[in-house]
């Protein structure tokens, strides 16, 4: 067995437990395959690869497959599996790529009793109890979204919780026009499994990424720009209110720690201004030291937002692109929010 730390020494298929060896036909993994072994195998890690075509990722998948069965393994190296438990989703943009997986890994798995299942447009043969009886789910992002927001309707998101692996394949086409339903399904595999039978409606794209930005938003500005003044442009006028509230709620929560207030005497300002603004949206954040501007607030309110700004009462603002014509408020920090706009 080649050390650990040395990335040029090639692993050997043998050091692979007795009962997972056969799923290779090889005796040698290659340099990215060793390389990559401790984190694949003998670990729990999230990765990303990148590697040219023919490069042998494939492999990769495959040993992040048997680190997550090596669970059935007992101290005598026999393995028991228990169907079902323990859900590996497989997700590629093309259903060709979905289905040259699944005739390699029926055969490749098959002798440990793997169930793999192909959910595509052109496999429709699956109910619930196939799938909760799968270990292997092979998918495309459009079938997988579709299925899992129908699943919320009729009860059919239980798997959910066995999922245990997710491998995704040509992960860079997330920068594509298609790449906003790999997005979603990642989004909602995460909240399911933070949130147990939580009804999740379908999104637009846009709104998707917004709404995943937005959790970002604090601690960026907590990273950045604790004490000071910070401008967070975003792309709506819904958008820099909604951002404001998160950011005035998370804040409101922590109290006499809100990080977004310096002292009584900034509260008291707040609190008075806020008796003045027309609109209760607005009125309810500045008391926590945020506010939000954008085409939709009255004139007053507006001008009362900038005021604050620009006095320091107000620590972060939220607006549209509409601030950055022709009104100066400096500010310490400027967090783009929705790039993809720009």
């Amino acid at each position: 067995m080649g050390p650990l730390g040395d990335s040029y020494a090639l692993r050997c298929v043998s050091d692979l437990p007795p009962p997972f060896r056969p799923v290779f036909g090889f005796r040698y993994f290659n340099s990215l395959q060793s390389e990559c072994f401790p984190v694949c195998f003998l670990s729990d890690v999230n990765m990303v690869v990148s590697a040219p075509t023919g490069s042998g990722k494939t492999v990769l998948f495959e040993l992040c497959i048997l680190r997550l069965l090596s669970r059935f393994l007992t101290t005598d190296w026999r393995f028991n599996l228990l169907k079902g438990t323990q859900k590996t989703i497989y997700i590629a943009p093309m259903k060709a790529l979905v289905q040259e997986k699944m005739r390699d890994w029926k055969v490749k798995l098959g002798s440990l009793g793997i169930n793999c299942l192909e959910m595509t447009g052109d496999s429709e043969f699956f109910n619930k109890k196939a799938i909760h009886d799968s270990d292997l789910i092979l998918t495309t992002p459009e079938k997988f979204d579709s299925m899992s927001r129908h699943g919320v309707r009729d009860g059919g998101l239980g798997f959910f919780s066995d999922i245990a692996l997710v491998l995704i394949d040509e992960v860079h086409l997330l920068n594509d026009p298609r790449g906003a339903a790999l997005e979603a399904v990642i989004w909602r595999r995460d909240a399911a499994s933070e949130v147990d039978n939580q009804s999740y409606a379908p999104a637009k794209n846009d709104f998707l990424f917004e709404r995943r930005l937005q959790s970002f938003i604090f601690d960026i500005l907590m990273q950045h720009s604790r004490g000071k003044s910070a401008l967070v442009f975003c792309s709506t006028r819904k958008g820099a209110q909604e951002a404001a509230q998160c950011l005035s709620q998370t804040a409101g929560s922590l109290g006499y720690s809100n990080p977004f207030m310096k002292s009584m005497q900034q509260y008291e300002h707040l609190r008075e201004a806020s008796l003045t603004c027309s609109d209760k949206q607005l009125q309810s954040c500045i008391v926590h030291g945020v506010g939000f501007h954008n085409g939709g607030l009255c004139l007053k309110d507006r001008s009362l937002v900038e005021g604050l700004f620009l006095k320091g009462d107000l620590q972060i603002l939220c607006t549209t692109n509409t601030l950055a014509h022709g009104i100066n408020l400096p500010a310490h920090t400027v967090v783009i929010k929705s790039t993809q706009f720009l």
